[in-house]
């Protein structure tokens, strides 16, 4: 649906001559008001029943002629609405989303490459991510760590901080649980990156917690770290359900960041699409004829002067 409303280009002009207008106006409408009582003495005036419209009308013509001063512009405003991932690279700056990061570091993540390997895919991840969307960077183990929270563009300050931490256990249905608590409250569409291997031996139920995440409007993407056998059966499940899961191994940097980006923009777009938010506003400007001011102001001032006393 489209809306309409009338702004003014330069609106400068009106606000200087505003004050002068209104003075002008309250003189005339106080000689109009002196004239009338001495009329009311003699026998040549009686009041019409509409010289208070009349009145009306004489103040309104300075202040169309203000407008038509200022170049009014006639402005459609309309949404656009977001429905392929061209289209979200293309307005992606004015769709911002949330985006969850969790990241393992239980021991088995510090196996071989498998921490370099989720670095590198969150670089890669970080690239196609806005400036205008929002981050939170976790890692989790037995339990959940914030690290940053905030505009994507700072995120990268805190990414050294994920090696520092190391602990037992890997708990990714308690890191999906704590994703989905700040995801409730997040008024942005929410996108949740799992950076795993998946060998999960604590807390609670992964599947469930994804379920639970997918019915509140989450989309929950994993990315699978390593070859842990452990992780088989979770990950199996989870793309029997219809879950995605990426497995970054084996890719050249080129075709990492080209599933990255992928990632990225569909994540995005789902996302938004679930929250009803896949549109952009877009605002349309058209200049208005002078004469569609003037033209009512002559009008008017004409049917003003009915009285003769303006």
């Amino acid at each position: 649906m489209n809306g309409y409303t009338i702004e003014l280009a330069d609106p400068l002009p009106a606000l200087i001559l505003l004050p002068i207008t209104i003075a002008t106006l309250l003189y005339i409408v106080r000689s109009i008001r002196l004239k009338k009582n001495v009329l009311r003495q003699t026998l040549y005036y009686s009041e019409k029943s509409f010289s208070k419209l009349l009145i009306v009308f004489k103040l309104v013509v300075p202040f169309l002629l203000l407008i038509g001063i200022s170049q009014p512009m006639l402005v459609v405003e309309r949404n656009i609405v977001i429905d392929t991932i061209d289209e979200v690279k293309n307005y992606s700056g004015e769709l911002p989303v949330n985006y969850i990061v969790l990241i393992d570091v239980s021991p088995s993540m510090y196996r071989g490459e498998n921490i370099d390997q989720a670095l590198d895919t969150l670089y890669s991840l970080l690239k196609f991510m806005n400036r205008s969307d929002y981050i939170v960077l976790s890692v989790f183990a037995g339990e959940v760590y914030e690290l940053y929270r905030g505009p994507v563009s700072n995120v990268s300050n805190y990414i050294p901080m994920i090696t520092t931490y190391k602990q037992n256990y890997t708990a990714i249905g308690t890191a999906l649980s704590w994703a989905l608590s700040y995801a409730s409250i997040s008024p942005l569409p929410t996108i949740v990156f799992v950076l795993s291997d998946g060998a999960n031996n604590y807390g609670g139920d992964p599947l469930e917690a994804v379920e639970t995440l997918n019915k509140s409007g989450v989309p929950v993407i994993f990315i699978k770290i390593g070859d842990d056998p452990r992780g088989y059966e979770l990950y199996s499940e989870l793309i029997r359900r219809g879950y995605t899961v990426v497995d970054p191994s084996g890719l050249s940097r080129d075709q990492l960041e080209g599933v990255a980006e992928n990632l990225v923009y569909e994540s995005k777009l789902l996302a938004l699409k679930i929250k009803g938010k896949a549109y952009v506003k877009y605002r349309d400007y058209e200049p208005l004829s002078p004469y569609l001011i003037l033209l009512p102001a002559t009008l008017l001032y004409i049917v003003s002067r009915v009285e003769g006393l303006w």
